[in-house]
């Protein structure tokens, strides 16, 4: 530590004489000149990020199934040593490595414009991040949502995912370029991924929209508290590699059941020898 700051000692007396010279030299326009570099590292592109103490960003979504004629924004998330995170907007420069393929402009926006596949990339400073997106030659004719039908409990959340079927019968997943809406925002909520959280008694009807097609799912929410739980199965015995689907029932005060497999929070005590989702 203490050679680095006589070091940065040094280099704030250098910069000092080299400022005073320039501005002695130049005069007005020598100081506007180091103004006009400033301004020139925080533009796109630029090698000096706007944030310094970003040491790697990421890239959301990172695998990306568009429909010819789509869109979708990139997110691009940046952490420091201490594992904080903050979303960066500017001092960002993107490229695809086939504009036939998907374009992305600076604002991080990407355009499906035929089919194939392309690599996205995004520079921030010396840091770089990248995402995949492919755009298959078939057209879109349904979307679906599941599950499309959820019984749950105030506080219960639930994880919806958009599916595209396509004119050849293969499927792709929208959840994340999807539209989601809630028909009843005071009794469940979706967040942009198609993730709902119930908040209080009553039904809604969560839609899932792209390319102008729709799918729906309707929500059953009970007033009911719940008084017990049900894991199923109880025991498992798995081979290495093998799987196997856990079910969580909720025993309501008001007599019925419901299934909160997708709304439960799911650990393992151990994983480097069991793994476990998120329903």
């Amino acid at each position: 530590m203490e050679i680095m700051t006589k070091l940065s000692q040094n280099h704030r007396l250098l910069f000092g004489l080299c400022a005073a010279m320039a501005f002695s030299a130049c005069g007005k326009g020598g100081l506007a000149g180091l103004n006009q570099n400033e301004a020139n590292n925080n533009t796109p592109g630029s090698n000096v990020p706007a944030n310094a103490s970003i040491t790697r960003i990421e890239v959301s979504p990172a695998v990306l199934e568009l429909i010819e004629g789509s869109s979708v924004s990139l997110v691009v998330t940046g952490f420091d040593n201490e594992g904080k995170e903050e979303t960066l907007t500017t001092g960002l420069s993107f490229t695809s490595s086939n504009e036939t393929v998907a374009t992305i402009d600076a604002m991080g926006i990407v355009v499906a414009i035929g089919p194939g596949e392309a690599d996205l990339k995004v520079q921030y400073g010396d840091l770089t991040a990248s995402a995949k997106v492919s755009v298959p030659d078939a057209s879109l004719v349904e979307i679906t949502i599941s599950p499309d039908t959820v019984t749950t409990a105030i506080g219960g959340s639930t994880q919806l995912q958009a599916f595209g079927v396509l004119d050849d019968g293969a499927k792709i997943d929208l959840s994340s370029v999807a539209t989601w809406k809630s028909s009843d925002d005071s009794v469940v909520t979706v967040d942009e991924q198609g993730m709902t959280q119930a908040l209080a008694g009553g039904e809604a009807v969560i839609t899932a929209e792209f390319s102008g097609l729709t799918a729906t799912a309707n929500f059953q929410v009970s007033e009911a508290k719940v008084v017990g739980l049900r894991l199923e199965p109880s025991e498992l015995t798995l081979a290495p590699g093998s799987s196997a689907q856990l079910t969580v029932t909720a025993f309501l005060d008001d007599g019925t059941q419901a299934d909160l497999t997708q709304s439960i929070k799911w650990e393992t005590s151990d994983d480097q020898i069991v793994t476990v989702d998120a329903g």
